[in-house]
């Protein structure tokens, strides 16, 4: 058994606008990975040619599409609607392509939160991800309290065994609280 550490560097970073039924619509979107930085990082979503363009090239973007981080929005706003088995179309800044990702609601449960103020109990709802890649195995611990914000999320590089997990570990009062 050995450790693999990788001191690359990820940013994600999604704008654009929130249309008339309240679903966010990416309009740019940019993958940065210093590991790779041969790679095209700056994608842009033109839904009037229903594509996504980026150095030179450009590939079909499906309807409702979401970027990696977008993505997030609209699950939130579809399980607070009451949706509990979830499919959205999201682009791969790493790959530069269309996966569908297929998201299912398992039992609410409580989650141990290390917080720097200390360890609190939080509400969750367990949410596995499934990709049509079926390369990763992701968990995803949201707060319906927090208006679904991740407390914890699990990725399992399935082929290696290899997971990655990002905790909250910082919380300020929501507006109101």
């Amino acid at each position: 058994m050995g450790l693999v550490f990788s001191s690359d560097r990820i940013e994600q970073i999604s704008t654009g606008k929130i249309d008339r039924e309240g679903r966010w619509r990416p309009s740019h979107y940019r993958y940065m990975n210093s590991g790779k930085p041969d790679k095209p990082s700056e994608f842009r979503f033109d839904w009037d040619a229903m594509e996504i363009t980026f150095s030179g090239e450009s590939i079909p973007v499906a309807t409702r599409a979401h970027d990696e981080l977008s993505q997030m929005s609209e699950l939130a706003r579809l399980l607070a609607g009451g949706a509990r088995e979830v499919a959205l179309p999201v682009f791969n800044g790493s790959k530069r392509r269309m996966y569908e990702y297929r998201y299912e609601v398992g039992k609410p449960t409580t989650l141990e939160v290390p917080l720097s103020s200390g360890v609190v109990k939080e509400q969750a709802l367990l949410v596995t991800l499934t990709t049509s890649r079926g390369k990763y195995a992701t968990r995803f611990w949201l707060a319906p309290e927090r208006n679904y914000l991740p407390l914890r999320i699990e990725r399992t590089h399935t082929e290696k065994q290899r997971t990655v997990i990002m905790q909250l570990t910082t919380s300020h009062p929501l507006a109101g609280d």
